[in-house]
């Protein structure tokens, strides 16, 4: 019979560390578990797993992690006992919270010395019989703490960093000996160093940080104590956990842990900073709620007024139009305004540099030229995340995320990518042809489309502009690139780029803006025009298809959306509400935001008491300050359109829990609603069926499963959705019977260059990013010759 495999878990007496030892000795391991006091401990982990005294595969030892005598006594004991263990489990540690100011040194001192260099000192005891044995894991367990500083938090949150980079360096020094390391990012569990995180450790009642104090005793324990599950649960992640063979790991274990992984790739400190401020009842720090706050001055921003037609930077004929700052219309400069004219003559140079030259078939070139405007793009990177903000009026924080940064990564070297990698030829070998009788080769070529008309929206302009030209450049199209008229300027920069700092030919790329909306219409009308690829609105998308019927346009459309999250009723309320946030980024001008929430009749009134929480807290502010998330609306044209909608919710028997059918009274300019928040909702209201475009959140009760099924798909709209669940395979079966085309399970985010992206029904025709997405701006054309 095989010798088990051995773990080592410190801090197995309790907690996260008693339910994963007693779940790896059920699973077949050896479980060395680390105590400070054995002999209790290992009676009540005997009694768990009903294991005898005298079972090797149960093994207690002392350990105290403060004390170097004692750890080097416990690495002995174990390589003596049972040789090099499979693997160590750095579970042990303490916890504490305080405000930095009121935090006295020893308990700084306290917490390093046992939650880090503790466990650094008896991995580097344990590291020589593990090389030796070529074999190993490193588990470093870490929190949501370690992953972004907290408020109130600050000597844990740092312990916990400091593991993390610990383990990341350590990482690479060991994994040359076969060792890997992992680290596990939990969640909220039911143990005593975690439900106790709820309340302030140091805490002075009578000093500057009462309040703070205050209500994080009344709302932080509520929220951690609602939050926390099972260890046994964590227990199960560690066991899977340790399966893992690849050098290095880090993973969350729990749903609020895997969100967090999620918000903290997508937004930065400050936003965080806030959702973290909100969750645990802090008030914000400096200005209160509601305050008018001063809009930060304008940077020294270049904004392009000139189009890009033919290969040169180009006036319109007819004349300029006016762009503004939607946070506080304060004109930002004019645009270039293009005639008829204008657009048929970049229709004519792209036409002419696809025929003409070989940019459609040297892939070299195209890879070539794709990363020089990648390179151009990344040295004003900052300049164009500030004329997003001031032009888009986007938040700062989201232009870390969806508005700029996670484009920008792949949305052009993914396509270049794919050029070297795309099957533009496939063999399906020789046959002898029915028809024929003559043994044939054939073969499947995939060509460019020809010219394509690339229109984009206004509500995350770089986004779409970069994912259009990179998919339909690196396939080999040329394109004639229309942005919206609310937001020229991204797009007249990459003109400007492409001109001055990359090879791509006269023609190949042309920028046109324009005021009137007939211009863009041109690229629709025009036969010389093969392809529109365009990302808007459904009525928008629905008049394209009518007027390209008469050329045959190849279309790609990426139309709007009424995206339903189902919290299913296993759900973690607490995390899987959060996704009602969504609405709030980017004052909900997304078409996935989850717009619909759909929460089960017995849990409703808790979801709405978590989601009323949020809607109070985050007001709409300068889209400057980094820890806003909800900033303006993009005109006045939208601002009406959304509080109609809201008063049309009010109208038909919604309660609006939060928000106003005004808009909020303390900015003196820009364009602005309050966030708003729906309940008591009926699937069938208007609020409910169409696309709003604001922060606006319904909350629809449903019976059971198949009714929660029944009411997410009852929409026009198709494009995405969300399901949360405690169950995964839950989660699945509920996302198989979505009709919808982009799917998040379980707080999960999948968007990414590389993953299809569009919707079912009125949410439009075929799949942005991908394969998928980059073969819809291809041809496909069947050849045969006799065979050789």
């Amino acid at each position: 019979m095989a010798e088990p495999r051995t773990v080592l878990i410190t801090g197995a007496s309790r907690g996260l560390g008693f339910a994963s030892a007693a779940c790896l000795y059920r699973e077949g391991w050896r479980v060395v578990a680390a105590m400070r006091s054995p002999d209790r401990g290992m009676a009540l982990l005997r009694a768990a797993t009903g294991a005898a005294e005298d079972d090797d595969r149960l093994i207690g030892i002392q350990l105290d992690l403060t004390d170097a005598a004692s750890i080097a006594a416990a690495a002995k004991d174990v390589t003596e006992t049972v040789g090099a263990p499979h693997a160590v489990v750095h579970n042990a540690g303490i916890s504490a919270a305080g405000m930095v100011e009121e935090t006295p040194p020893d308990l700084w001192e306290r917490m390093f010395a046992t939650n880090v260099f503790g466990p650094v000192t008896l991995t580097k005891a344990l590291l020589p019989s593990m090389r030796a044995a070529g074999t190993g894991r490193i588990v470093l367990i870490s929190s949501a703490a370690g992953v972004r500083g907290m408020p109130a938090t600050a000597p844990y949150s740092a312990v916990k960093g400091a593991l993390e980079r610990w383990g990341e360096s350590m990482a690479g020094e060991i994994s040359p000996f076969g060792i890997g390391v992992t680290i596990l990012v939990t969640g909220t569990y039911d143990t005593e160093i975690i439900t106790d995180a709820g309340t302030t450790d140091v805490r002075d009642l009578d000093g500057p940080y009462a309040r703070h104090h205050r209500t994080m005793d009344k709302r932080g324990r509520a929220m951690m104590k609602r939050a926390a599950r099972p260890p046994e649960k964590f227990a199960a992640g560690l066991a899977k956990a340790l399966e893992s063979r690849k050098p290095f790991v880090k993973t969350a274990v729990g749903p609020d842990a895997r969100m967090l992984l999620i918000s903290n790739r997508l937004l930065p400190p400050a936003g965080l900073h806030q959702m973290t401020r909100l969750l645990m009842g802090i008030p914000r720090f400096g200005a209160l709620r509601g305050r008018t706050r001063a809009m930060a001055e304008r940077s020294r921003v270049h904004f392009e007024s000139r189009m890009l037609i033919d290969g040169k930077l180009v006036d319109g004929q007819a004349g300029t139009f006016t762009n503004i700052n939607p946070a506080n219309e304060d004109v930002l400069g004019e645009a270039s305004d293009a005639s008829k004219a204008d657009m048929n003559r970049a229709i004519d140079a792209a036409r002419r540099s696809f025929d003409d030259t070989d940019w459609s078939t040297d892939r070299k070139f195209r890879k070539r030229c794709l990363e020089q405007l990648h390179e151009a793009i990344e040295r004003e990177v900052e300049e164009l995340r500030e004329e997003l903000i001031y032009e888009v009026g986007a938040p700062r924080a989201v232009t870390h995320g969806p508005q700029l940064d996670a484009p920008l990564a792949d949305g052009l070297r993914y396509p270049a990518r794919l050029i070297e990698t795309f099957p533009w030829e496939t063999d399906l070998g020789d046959t002898v042809v029915s028809v024929t009788g003559v043994n044939t080769t054939r073969k499947v070529w995939h060509e460019p489309v020809g010219v394509v008309g690339a229109i984009v929206p206004w509500n995350f302009p770089f986004e779409v502009a970069i994912n259009k030209l990179g998919q339909a450049l690196a396939a080999g199209n040329t394109v004639v690139l229309k942005p919206a008229p609310d937001t020229p300027f991204n797009a007249t920069r990459l003109g400007r780029l492409i001109a001055e700092h990359t090879d791509i030919p006269a023609g190949v790329v042309n920028v046109v803006t324009a005021s009137d909306h007939l211009v863009g219409e041109e690229l629709t009308l025009s036969p010389k025009v093969d392809m529109i690829s365009f990302t808007g609105s459904t009525a928008v998308g629905k008049r394209i298809m009518e007027k390209g019927a008469a050329t045959m346009k190849r279309l790609f459309l990426e139309l709007g959306g009424k995206s339903a999250t189902i919290v299913l009723d296993d759900a973690d309320f607490n995390t899987a509400c959060l996704i009602g946030i969504g609405p709030l980024l980017h004052a909900g001008q997304g078409c996935a935001a989850p717009t619909r929430m759909l929460l089960p009749r017995s849990r409703y009134d808790e979801g709405v008491a978590i989601l009323k929480g949020i809607y109070e807290n985050i007001a709409p502010g300068d889209p400057q300050d980094p820890g806003t998330l909800c900033g303006p609306v993009i005109s006045a044209k939208q601002q009406s359109r959304i509080l109609g909608y809201i008063r049309k919710g009010v109208d038909e028997g919604a309660t609006m829990l939060v928000g106003s059918t005004e808009a909020p009274d303390h900015f003196d300019k820009g364009f602005w609603v309050n966030p708003t928040l729906f309940t008591d909702v009926d699937n069938s209201m208007t609020i409910a069926q169409e696309e709003i475009f604001g922060p606006v959140l319904v909350v629809i009760p449903y019976e059971d499963e198949e009714d929660a099924v029944r009411i997410a798909n009852d929409s026009p709209y198709g494009l995405a959705g969300n399901v949360m669940s405690g169950s995964l395979e839950r989660s699945l079966a509920v996302a198989r019977r979505l009709r919808a085309g982009f799917i998040g399970l379980n707080g999960t985010v999948g968007y990414g260059a590389d993953t299809p992206f569009g919707g079912y029904k009125n949410s439009g025709v075929g799949r942005q990013n991908g394969v998928v997405g980059f073969s819809q701006y291809t041809e496909v054309k069947s050849v045969a010759f006799p065979a050789q």
